[in-house]
């Protein structure tokens, strides 16, 4: 796992590497729970208490993770883009 960091340290970290740095936009990746799971080689007990977790997640987590539950749970996760140059 690793952290993830706020649109404005992505912006500061551009800049201290002497980029002049211009956000485009964010979006939300949806992701399923069962294949995020495999891929990240997580043994069933452990994809069974994240199943457990995000169901029972109170309402402003559901809503900040866009937590869905079913047959194809999953969550979301913010991506943002943005364009570096080097200044002229």
């Amino acid at each position: 796992h690793v952290p993830n960091p706020a649109v404005a340290q992505w912006h500061a970290w551009m800049r201290e590497a002497g980029l002049e740095a211009e956000w485009r936009y964010t979006l939300r990746l949806a992701v399923e729970l069962e294949a995020w799971a495999a891929r990240i080689g997580a043994p069933a007990p452990r994809v069974g208490l994240l199943r457990e977790l995000l169901d029972g997640a109170v309402a402003e987590v559901r809503a900040g993770l866009g937590i869905h539950s079913g047959e194809r749970a999953g969550f979301e996760t913010p991506i943002a883009l943005f364009v570096g140059r080097k200044p002229s």
